[in-house]
């Protein structure tokens, strides 16, 4: 803490980020809140981006530099806690970079709501720095936790380290799954006993040509974080949640229609039929009330969007009917269209 200011502890893992790395640090050192750890994680990177962080950390000292083997994204957000003194955690993606008085808003909204956890919106940003769509959240209730499934990724959230501590939260590392971060967040949603919501969109992902998808390519290098979200499943089963447990099953099972519906362009049949076949399994065994959970969450006419409530239903009908995988399939030889840039990011 300085001067009466909580000490925030940022978490940056980096792995290959040389043309974006030094932005990304430079705005978090530019920061209005004063009270600050900066931990950057250097994943095994290859480039120059080691140079680079080294460089700035020479000019500040309250960078702290970890540097590791490739572990992957989760191993390497789980080193930075682990070194984190704060009493709240940050997030941040080595390509993406923050507003200036991000950190201020989200710490000074937990303090208020006296929160657990901090949800805020984001900006999508072209590589030449263009914006092209906000995502601004509205609010967060009891009966309408919308806006806490609708934004989802490890970005865009501020918690508090003794709630972090208390349910041992961590990044699960699962190779090659894209979305690992998911099921935290999901877990977080359905444990913190206070989440607030701001009104502000001052995290920016970057999209890049060098990190999309393409055409046909669907989970030929990622795929569904299976391991990961079972043992979130097993974990919650018999857990009494502190939030309503219908909004955490529609967070789930939105997860999985977005892997069905909107990732799965150009995947080849064989992992078509493992995903299809894995949702099914869950559906049957954590699901049974899907149906007459979805009509009382939607029956208070929550935030939820219209193409978020389809596809849910698309899919539970697909596999009530038997026929996922074969929808799937004929769906899949789409061509990828590129929207998203990384395995790790969860979308509105």
């Amino acid at each position: 803490m300085i001067d009466g200011y909580p000490l925030v502890s940022i978490i940056i893992p980096v792995y290959n980020c040389e043309k974006y790395i030094h932005k990304c640090i430079h705005t978090v050192m530019l920061q209005s809140w004063p009270s600050i750890q900066l931990i950057v994680v250097n994943d095994g990177s290859t480039d120059r981006s080691g140079d680079i962080i080294n460089s700035l950390a020479a000019k500040h000292n309250n960078i702290t530099i970890i540097n590791q083997i490739n572990q992957g994204v989760a191993a390497a957000r789980n080193k930075g806690v682990s070194h984190a003194k704060g009493e709240y955690l940050l997030f941040i993606d080595g390509d993406d970079y923050i507003s200036r008085d991000y950190v201020e808003k989200l710490t000074l909204q937990a303090i208020a709501e006296e929160a657990e956890l901090v949800i805020c919106g984001y900006t999508l940003v072209r590589q030449g720095g263009l914006p092209y769509r906000i995502v601004s959240p509205v609010h967060h209730q009891k009966g309408d936790e919308a806006w806490a499934y609708r934004i989802c990724a490890a970005g865009s959230r501020l918690y508090r380290k003794d709630f972090w501590d208390r349910y041992e939260l961590k990044f699960l590392n699962e190779k090659n799954a894209r979305g690992e971060d998911v099921p935290l967040s999901l877990f977080a949603n359905a444990m913190a006993a206070n989440i607030a919501i701001i009104r502000d969109s001052g995290y920016y992902y970057v999209q890049h040509e060098g990190s999309a998808m393409h055409a046909y390519k669907g989970f030929r290098k990622y795929h569904f974080p299976y391991r990961t979200v079972a043992a979130l499943l097993n974990k919650v089963k018999d857990m009494p949640l502190t939030n309503r447990r219908e909004w955490f099953n529609f967070g789930i099972l939105k997860f999985f229609a977005q892997f069905v519906f909107a990732l799965s362009g150009g995947a080849p049949l064989k992992e078509i039929r493992r995903l299809c076949s894995y949702i099914d399994n869950m559906v049957a065994k954590y699901f049974a009330e899907a149906w007459q959970e979805l009509r009382r969450l939607y029956s208070d006419k929550p935030a939820v969007p219209l193409a978020h409530k389809w596809s849910i239903y698309i899919m539970l009908v697909l596999l009530r009917l038997r026929m996922l995988t074969v929808i799937i399939w004929l769906c899949s030889r789409r061509p990828v269209t590129g929207r998203y840039k990384k395995g790790n990011r969860r979308r509105q």
